[in-house]
Order: structure tokens, then sequence, then C-alpha cells
């Protein structure tokens, strides 16, 4: 229950003197109750200097502060998140009442960012190492040298352990950050980026689009032009491939690289547009299924155009038919503008999102959430037309699958969103085959479909047929 009163009651413990505020007809029932703190075994007790105004003093002083709240994670843009740090930062007669004083932040605040006169940092778990703890930590108290800093440990065996040996994460030495050269998925971006440098470098007439539109448009109309980009590049790359495999090799000592290392690299900037994981297969694959996903977009702005033709045609109006107009337009108005999205991105963007360049958000290609925030229009304005936002996050694959699935919501910049659909080509599908016994499967080919048996159970029943799904 919540009772809203204007007189109240002063109590504290006689004990711990923990103090409660109650309404003034409430008083008799809380004098005597047992305290409410933890292990205390005190009773409430009327406070000897009662003070009927409690809170009317209190909002009167003026010590009572909204505190406003901001996210700050790595899918804000660069402007959003610079204005967001300038504003956390004001003081004094800078600062503004809708200033937010508290941010909620993911790792990406690690890495050397002043947020300015930070006093309290608190941990939701515990990190993974020492210098993780070290960059959290240490956003606070950069001014003046004092903060509070608070860790909350979880359930798991790693925060558990050092919860009850907390002076192993202070106290622990801070390990050099390392990475394992020999990496194929982070030298193969490495070594693209470096045939782009030279590309550039050496060939005057050497141009990448600077927006996908004009990709888009010239696969529209089949158009295959050997100075254009992706085929000049991979033109240039064919022609000094030797130069360009012994240039990037002598980035590294002769120990740093495997031979085998150096085989698959060979064999990822060497292949043709037909050898599955080569630079050229990458690249071409990648190009044909955002124009493919673009198709797709255009393809279901068409279905809502007729849908809403169709709309428009039925007679008696009422209600219904007026809301499912409304929402067929403001489909059709987010289809466009996520197709505008992908006209307007950069080239270089996408092909870093795609894992082609050097990522430095996240380790794996990521999933793109494509989003529409449609506003309705201030009253008394002219222009009544729904005001529209249009936002695009990526997410990495690992946390996508869950995070960004149908029918979930996912919490970015304050905003609920609701995933209503994956895009998806059919042509990616593949049919694989399953065992109705254990854990078995793999691809349908003509070597799985020759047996009688699963290769893991010898169970009888793969001929089954119906053990075929496409995936």
């Amino acid at each position: 229950q919540l009772f809203i009163v204007n007189k109240s009651s002063h109590l504290v413990c006689d004990a711990c003197s923990t103090s409660i505020t109650v309404p003034v007809t409430h008083a008799a029932i809380w004098t005597t109750s047992p305290c409410m703190r933890h292990k205390c075994i005190g009773q409430h007790e009327l406070a000897p200097n009662q003070d009927p105004s409690f809170f009317g003093d209190l909002y009167r002083r003026g010590d009572v502060v909204r505190v406003r709240a901001k996210e700050h994670t790595g899918m804000l843009d660069r402007e959003d998140r610079e204005s967001l740090e300038r504003s956390f930062m004001r003081e004094g007669a800078d600062s503004q009442s809708t200033d937010p004083k508290m941010l909620s932040c993911t790792p990406t605040l690690e890495m050397g960012v002043d947020v300015g006169n930070l006093s309290t940092v608190i941990l939701c778990s515990v990190p993974p190492e020492q210098a993780n703890y070290a960059q959290r930590v240490g956003r606070g108290g950069r001014r003046d040298g004092n903060s509070l800093a608070l860790t909350v440990a979880a359930s798991d065996p790693h925060d558990l352990a050092y919860y009850e040996v907390p002076q192993n994460m202070i106290a622990g030495d801070v390990r050099m950050p390392a990475i394992f050269l020999n990496a194929p998925a982070v030298l193969e971006r490495q070594l693209t980026a470096f045939c782009i440098d030279r590309w550039v470098e050496e060939t005057p007439s050497a141009n990448i689009p600077d927006q996908m539109s004009a990709i888009y448009v010239r696969m529209s109309k089949g158009e295959e032009s050997p100075g254009a980009f992706p085929s000049s590049l991979l033109k240039y790359i064919e022609t000094n491939l030797v130069v360009l495999l012994d240039g990037f090799k002598s980035i590294f000592t002769a120990q740093e690289l495997q031979a085998e290392t150096l085989k698959h690299l060979e064999q990822f900037i060497k292949g043709d547009g037909d050898a599955e994981g080569s630079l050229a297969y990458k690249i071409q694959t990648l190009l044909t299924e955002a124009f493919r996903n673009r198709v797709d977009l255009f393809e279901m702005r068409k279905k809502a155009n007729r849908a809403i033709a169709r709309n428009k045609k039925k007679t008696p109006r009422d209600e219904m038919l007026d809301k499912e107009a409304s929402d067929l337009e403001s489909e059709r108005k987010g289809l466009s503008q996520i197709i505008k999205q992908m006209n307007d991105k950069n080239t270089l963007n996408f092909l870093t999102d795609e894992g082609v360049l050097p990522n430095y958000a996240f380790p794996e290609e990521g999933v793109v959430l494509h989003s529409v925030i449609l506003k309705k229009p201030i009253a008394g304005q002219q222009n009544q037309r729904l005001a529209k936002q249009e936002y695009e996050h990526m997410r990495p694959a690992e946390a996508a699958i869950t995070e960004l699935a149908p029918g979930s919501s996912f919490y970015v910049e304050g905003r609920k969103l609701t995933i209503d659909r994956v895009s998806v080509n059919q042509d990616n599908y593949e049919e694989w085959h399953f065992c109705r016994s254990c854990s078995y499967m793999e691809p349908v080919s003509t070597d799985s479909e020759a047996r009688s048996q699963c290769p893991q159970c010898t169970c009888s029943g793969w001929k089954d047929t119906s053990l075929h799904q496409q995936m």
C-alpha cells in the first residue's frame, strides 16, 4: 500500500539509531516495533525532536536532486558519445539540470576515457583480469585522487574466488596485453588492409566508392567494370601477389609467423573468385549477400504498398482498418529508411563490419540491427507527419543469437526495441542430415546418403528422409 500524507513522525532504533519516517497516524503502530536492520535486536521509539514538516523542509532546502542516468556504450555514434561525455563532465555554472549524473557503461569506458570528476564506480561483476579492474576503477578520482570503488561479485566461481581473497585482484600483477599472432582471422584482415594501402599508394586510378549505393547500382545493372571496385583491387593483388606477400611478411620477424600461417595467407590472397575462403571469394560473396538483402527489402516494401492499396479500397471504414493502414504506412516508411541506410553506408565501414578489414569493436563479424523510431508530431505544428529517426546497432554474433532473436526485446539508448524479423536469404540454406538417436549431424551429400546407419551411434534409422532439415 502507498500512503500519501502531509504530516509525519520520526522514529529511531534504541539500539542502532537507524531512523525511519512514518505517517503520524501510523506512529503508534511503529512504536516498539522491531528494528528492520539486519541482526539488530532494538526497537523503534519516537525521536525526541519531532518535525512534522520533515519532507517539506527537505524539499525546501533543495537537497533533493534528480539523478539523470544515461548509457555509455560502443553502440553510440561518436557524435552522441562525445556529447554525452561533455554534458556529464560539466560542473558549476556550466552545468545544466538536464545533464546526466550517472552513466551505465559497458567496457568501452575502460580504455582511457576521461569523464571528469567521477566520484563513485560500481562494477556489476568482478573483471576477468587485474588490468581490466585497474582500468575500470581508474575512471574515478582522476581530478583529486579520491573515489569510491564497489564491486558486486556474482555467484560464478571466478567472482567468488576474488570475493574470498580480494587482495589477489587489487595487488595482483598486471599482465601485458598480448595477441596470438598466428590467428588466421586476424592476419587475413590485416593483410587485406595492407594490400589496400599499397593499391591506393601505387595506383593513381584507385578508387573506392564513398557509399555502397554506387556498388549496388552497378550490380543491379549487371555491369562488371574491370576498373571499378572491387575488380580493380583484386586485379592489382593478382598482379603484385609476390611483392605484397613479401612486404607483409617483412613486418614480422622470421620466428613470429609459422609456416602453416604463411601457407594459409598465401592461399587466402592467391585464390580466385571460385576458391572458397579466399579474399576474392569473401568480398564477392559479402557484396552479393548485401545486394540480395537490399532486393529483399525492396520486395517487402512492394508488398507493403500493395497491402496499403488493398486497405484503402475497403469500405466502410472503421477504427481497425484505419489502424491497419497506419501500421502499414509506418512499416513502409521504416523499410524505406533501412534501404536508405544501406545505400548511404560508407564502403569502408561495410568492409569493416563484415570482417574484411580490421574491426577493433568486435573480434568477429557482427550482426546489424536496423531500427526506425517513428515519433508522433507535436500538437499544433502545421507539418503533422511522423518524425523519423534511423538507428543502426551492431552486436557480436555470440550475443546477437539471443539478444536479436525474433520476438525478444533489445534495450539501447533508453529505448526498448522489439525484434520482429530476421533477414535471411533463401539461397543461403543448406540441407543437413540429422540422426534421431544422437547429436550427430552433417550436410547432405552423396556419401551421407550412401550410408545405412549413423556414423556415430550406428542407428539404423539413418535412411529416414524426414531427418533432412534446411539450415
